[in-house]
């Protein structure tokens, strides 16, 4: 089988003159670290195609700069990043893990957020681990006409679980005031109730980290999808939510960790070069005339480069 398909991959690749490669690593729950390689290109037809290439074992001891680049060379976290920098290869940091760091700048240095965050954490632990009180909250579930769903942990390395756990929250408030009538858990106040009914705001982080998972985003929707989380930022939080402050601090992070995305040479290009896009995601003009003259001449060399060795031949 692995013959068959390396020989039908093989096949593929053949046919294709240029590609973006994506990389990434994790720890397994065995404590084993893997790389991942992943190829993506358009075929003959056009078509937006993706092949996983390999996924190995990391050999290296620790995930740093240097390791990296050995691994990638031989065969937006800061290793890998450095590890890029150390190779020849033209780059740019992944959006979702961006856009992930951006919601723990903000939400991790908001005490209101963090408060109400541990107590829910505790208060959905122990309906996880305790069958009476599971039982008592489908049997108040019942009684207060809501959906018979499970409520949702948090998982630490993913923030979007905790958009997650809190909106379940919100949706069973009434199933949960019975339940605790009868279990006497620590109880969440009307502030922090009306807090977690108001914490939306970041839905956009959630509706645009999914979008960006599929198999068919690619590097010129990064800047118009920026721009569309900014523009949804610039918007109040509710009056009296406790939320302004999250929301400026989002807006801020954002904009420092995106702030060069305009000159990226590989962001400006795609982007340009994306019929439904061109220039106008650009917020800067003069960046986006600046992106425009550096495609330019790019274009230029090839093409110049190319008339010289038709000429050779």
């Amino acid at each position: 089988m692995y013959s068959s398909t390396l020989k039908r991959v093989d096949e593929r690749l053949k046919e294709v003159e240029f590609v973006a490669i994506t990389t990434d690593l994790w720890t397994s729950v065995a404590n084993t670290d893997f790389m991942s390689i992943t190829v993506y290109y358009l075929n003959n037809e056009f078509v937006y195609q993706h092949l996983c290439l390999e996924v190995t074992p990391f050999p290296e001891v620790s995930h740093t700069g240097e390791n990296i680049c050995r691994s990638i060379v031989r065969d937006s976290g800061r290793n890998i990043a450095a590890g890029l920098k150390m190779s020849p290869f033209q780059h740019t940091s992944c959006l979702a893990h961006t856009l992930q760091l951006v919601v723990k700048d903000a939400v991790l240095t908001n005490k209101i957020v963090v408060n109400i965050n541990f107590t829910c954490h505790k208060l959905v632990g122990h309906f996880k681990h305790s069958a009476h009180a599971t039982k008592v909250l489908k049997s108040s579930q019942n009684t207060a006409g809501v959906s018979q769903h499970m409520l949702i942990q948090e998982e630490p390395t993913r923030w979007n679980t905790t958009l997650h756990m809190l909106k379940r929250l919100h949706e069973q408030k009434r199933a949960l005031l019975l339940a605790n009538a009868e279990l006497k858990l620590t109880e969440l106040s009307n502030t922090q109730w009306t807090l977690i009914q108001n914490i939306f705001p970041i839905d956009v982080f959630d509706s645009v980290t999914n979008h960006i998972s599929s198999n068919k985003i690619n590097a010129s929707e990064v800047i118009p999808i920026v721009h569309v989380v900014v523009q949804s930022l610039s918007k109040p939080a509710p009056m009296g939510s406790g939320l302004q402050g999250l929301v400026n601090d989002l807006s801020s992070s954002i904009k420092i960790r995106f702030a060069d995305m305009e000159i990226d040479s590989v962001l400006t290009t795609v982007t340009l070069t994306d019929p439904r896009f061109k220039v106008a995601p650009f917020k800067d003009g003069t960046r986006a005339d600046l992106a425009k003259e550096k495609f330019l001449h790019e274009a230029v060399k090839i093409s110049c480069k190319g008339r010289q060795n038709n000429s050779v031949r």
